[in-house]
């Protein structure tokens, strides 16, 4: 890809054949056969497959970057590189991913060794079992509700916040481990996302509860930024970055698409890979569809602050879960000749605040005594315009709602993105697949006899 930022681009063209495919070239105005609007791994995936179809394609990204809500760069202050976005995955349940790694050759190896389990569970730090011994059945019994339920999801049952599909009779212990896992894998308090969310994950592994463990099993050897690299290569398309686009307009035979500069860029058909969050910013004529509509005004539930730390004094090998307290998760991912790289996990309603330093070490300190912070890195999905908020966690009633219907296309509109992705929603897997699907929905309807 060639990449120009809205500074450079004050005139990009459309190539035509008889022009070299790295000059901006004056002989068409700004008009493509598709244009990708978000430059994350949904994007990407729809660029590539278009171009390789034969395509002209230009992808806009609002960001002064690709990727997303994936970011590798390194740890401030130091040359070791950690993902401030989306990091784990398992190759085995996530097929779209596994695809990608094959076809590049992309290293990937097995997540950090997590051998010391702590637990903060009914207001105590516990070592080895999450509940005291006189929770275990209950627990044992909620567990076993859980793998059944989610063989057979209903929405009426279980279209309902987490806190009321639990019920209110859960010990303290068993409900703060419970609460923990669905605030860890959804990014959400659990009151404010949907109990589907929770059991989907179960439901895509046979019902197996400890599926949990397996999705964040392993990462890439060499970043996110890796794999990426790989498929913006493998893609003949233009890029341009630091193009927030604001407006989106379909007419009878092209598709309009304005910057914030004021530039035009017109195309055959648009493919819109922005996150839920985001789309209010973009005005869009005609309307989005309603049930899109409505999570754009509404937000998705999915508010996760994710934190790096550079610190002395942690066990090795730590996996610490628990909720009442700032950090639903913490573990161990790397030991440098610094000190030891750690990863949490919190939210806004939790407490965590990103920019205190002792604040994050006493939240530390709740798994990790002994734990000296030496510094601290983060970005803010939340309070970051182009995505505000973090992996897409339904809210009650969405689902039964019906808000995740039909949003996939709309005319020459095509929408993207692992937030209304079909399979493997809130993944790296899911933006694969879902951009792969809007490239095919692309040349489908350009020439019908193409199978989609």
């Amino acid at each position: 890809m060639a990449h120009t930022s809205s500074e450079e681009a004050n005139g990009l063209w459309r190539l035509s054949s008889s022009c070299d495919a790295r000059v901006n070239c004056p002989c068409q105005l700004m008009t493509f056969d598709v244009a990708i609007v978000g430059g994350g791994f949904a994007g990407v995936t729809a660029a590539r497959d278009l171009a390789a179809a034969g395509r002209s394609v230009v992808v806009l990204e609002a960001r002064d970057r690709l990727g997303g809500r994936t970011w590798y760069r390194r740890f401030a202050g130091t040359e070791h590189c950690v993902e401030l976005g989306g990091t784990w995955f398992s190759l085995s349940r996530q097929p779209p991913l596994a695809e990608e790694v094959d076809r590049y050759g992309i290293r990937v190896v097995p997540a950090a060794t997590r051998q010391s389990s702590r637990w903060h569970t009914g207001g105590v730090t516990r070592h080895g079992f999450p509940v005291p011994q006189s929770e275990g059945a209950v627990l044992e019994r909620t567990l076993r509700r859980l793998s059944v339920a989610s063989g057979d999801i209903d929405l009426k049952r279980d279209d309902v916040s987490v806190p009321d599909w639990l019920g209110d009779d859960l010990p303290d212990a068993t409900r703060d481990f419970l609460f923990a896992w669905a605030s860890f894998m959804s990014g959400a308090d659990p009151a404010d996302v949907s109990m589907i969310e929770f059991l989907g994950i179960f439901a895509a592994n046979g019902g197996d509860v400890w599926s949990l463990y397996d999705e964040i099993s392993e990462c890439f050897a060499d970043g996110t930024e890796s794999l990426l690299d790989a498929l913006v290569e493998d893609a003949d398309t233009e890029v341009r970055l630091s193009a927030p686009v604001t407006g989106i307009e379909e007419r009878d035979d092209e598709v309009v698409i304005t910057t914030n500069a004021g530039e035009e860029v017109r195309a055959g058909a648009v493919v819109v890979s922005v996150p839920v969050n985001a789309l209010e910013a973009i005005d869009f004529d005609p309307p989005l569809p309603r049930g899109l509509a409505r999570m754009a005004r509404e937000k998705h539930a999915g508010r996760s602050l994710k934190v790096w730390a550079l610190v002395e004094g942690v066990p090795a090998g730590l996996l610490a879960l628990g909720f009442g307290t700032p950090l639903q998760w913490l573990s161990t991912e790397r030991v440098v000749p610094e000190g030891t790289l750690v990863v949490g996990f919190g939210h806004e309603t939790a407490g965590l605040d990103l920019s205190d330093p002792n604040a994050l070490e006493a939240a530390i300190h709740v798994y990790a005594p002994d734990a000296y912070v030496l510094a601290v890195d983060a970005h803010n999905w939340i309070e970051d315009p182009w995505s505000k908020g973090t992996w897409l966690a339904a809210r009650p009633g969405w689902v039964t709602e019906g808000l995740f219907d039909g949003n996939e296309r709309r005319g020459r509109v095509m929408l993207a993105g692992s937030d209304i992705a079909e399979e493997h929603g809130g993944w790296i897997a899911g933006a694969i697949a879902s951009g792969r699907a809007a490239a095919r929905r692309v040349v489908h309807a350009d020439s019908p006899s193409t199978v989609p």
